[in-house]
C-alpha cells in the first residue's frame, strides 16, 4: 500500500532536512551566541529521531501482518489428548467420523522399473477407514513399491493415488511431505529407532517435526509407551531393549500423531514367531483404538491372518489371498 512506503520516506527526508539546516544555520548562530542553545537543538534533533523510530515501528506492524498472511497456516495439533485431531471439526480424543469415502484409493496404477520391467499395470485397491489390509507376495513382485506409491514417496507411471480424496500426484514434493507427516504413520521391519535418543524422544519425534509443544509431546509419548507395555521406560535408551520391545516403540511412534493411515513394511520380519504374534496383536489393537486404517506388507501368514482382508500381489495384479 502507498502509505506503507511513503511514511518512512517522509520522516527520512524530514530528518535529513533538519540535520542539514542544523549544520548550515544553527551551529554558526550558536557559535556567535557562545553556544548557549546547543543542548536545546540537540534535544530537538533527538526528538525527531524518536519520532522517526516511533512511526517506523507503526509501519512495521501492518508490514509484519501482511508477511504473516503469506506464510502457510500452522498445522493443527494432532495429539488426541492435547489438541484437536487431524480432521476439521473433530473434537479432541473422539474417534473419527464414519464416512463412506475410502481412506486410501489406488486406481489403475501402472509402475515400471528403469530397466523397463513392468511391476503392475491396472492395479486398483481401496482401503476403508479403520480397515486393515494385508498384502502378500513373493520377493521382488513390487510390494514395497506399492507402499511407496501409497505414501507419495514415489509416483506411478499412470493412475491415481487418493488419500482421503486428495490426489497425491497433484501435489508438489513439499505438499506431499506435509501430508505424509500429518496423515501417515510408518512401521518398518528394521525398527529405525534412533539410538542416541531416549524412548520418549523417539516416540515423540513425529510431533516434534510438526512443531507441537515439547512438554505435551513427552507426556503423550509416555502415555503411548504405557499403552504398549513400556510404562515408565520413557527415559531409557534403545540399547536396553529387546527386538520385540523396539518394535513396540516403533508402533507407539507411528501412532502418536494420530494418523489416518498406517503403512507397515514387514513389521515382524526381525522377530521370532512368539514375539511377532504379540506385536501384531498389539498393533491391531492400537489401530482399532485409534480408528486408523492400515496397509500391511508381509511374507508371514501369521501376520496376514490379523488383517481384515488379505490380498496377494502377483504379476497379474492383486488377487484375493
Amino acid at each position: 500500500m502507498p502509505w506503507q512506503t511513503s511514511t518512512p520516506r517522509f520522516f527520512d527526508v524530514l530528518l535529513g532536512v533538519m540535520r542539514v539546516w542544523d549544520d548550515s544555520n544553527v551551529r554558526p548562530w550558536m557559535t556567535r551566541n557562545q553556544g548557549h542553545d546547543l543542548s536545546l537543538w540537540r534535544r530537538m534533533s533527538h526528538l525527531f529521531d524518536d519520532v522517526w523510530l516511533y512511526f517506523s515501528a507503526l509501519w512495521l506492524v501492518p508490514y509484519l501482518a501482511i508477511c504473516r498472511q503469506r506464510l502457510p497456516a500452522r498445522r493443527p495439533s494432532l495429539s488426541p489428548c492435547f489438541g484437536k485431531g487431524l480432521h476439521k471439526g473433530r473434537k479432541r480424543g473422539l474417534p473419527r467420523a464414519v464416512t463412506t469415502q475410502p481412506l486410501l484409493s489406488l486406481a489403475d496404477l501402472r509402475k515400471s522399473l528403469p530397466n523397463g520391467r513392468v511391476l503392475f499395470d491396472g492395479l486398483s485397491l481401496h482401503v476403508a477407514p479403520g480397515e486393515v489390509v494385508a498384502i502378500m507376495g513373493e520377493s521382488g513382485v513390487g510390494k514395497s513399491t506399492l507402499l511407496n506409491l501409497a505414501a507419495g514417496l514415489d509416483v506411478p507411471d499412470a493412475g491415481q493415488v487418493l488419500l482421503e480424496g486428495t490426489d497425491l500426484a497433484a501435489l508438489d514434493e513439499d505438499a506431499r511431505a506435509a501430508l505424509r507427516s500429518r496423515m501417515i504413520g510408518f512401521v518398518f521391519q528394521a525398527f529405525h529407532i534412533l539410538p542416541h535418543l531416549t524412548l520418549g524422544q523417539n516416540v515423540a519425534l513425529p510431533l516434534a517435526l510438526l512443531r507441537e509443544d515439547p512438554a505435551q509431546n513427552m507426556a503423550r509419548a509416555a502415555q503411548l509407551l504405557a499403552s504398549v507395555g513400556l510404562e515408565g521406560r520413557a527415559a531409557d535408551y534403545p540399547a536396553a531393549l529387546s527386538g520385540g520391545e523396539l518394535q513396540r516403540v516403533a508402533i507407539a511412534r507411528a501412532l502418536i500423531h494420530r494418523p489416518a493411515l498406517i503403512l507397515a513394511d514387514e513389521p515382524t520380519g526381525n522377530l521370532d514367531p512368539e514375539t511377532a504374534a504379540r506385536v501384531l496383536a498389539l498393533l491391531v489393537a492400537q489401530l482399532r483404538e485409534a480408528g486408523a486404517g492400515a496397509l500391511l506388507v508381509t511374507h508371514s501368514d501369521v501376520a496376514a491372518a490379523s488383517a481384515d482382508r488379505i490380498l496377494r500381489l502377483t504379476s497379474a495384479g492383486l488377487v484375493p489371498g
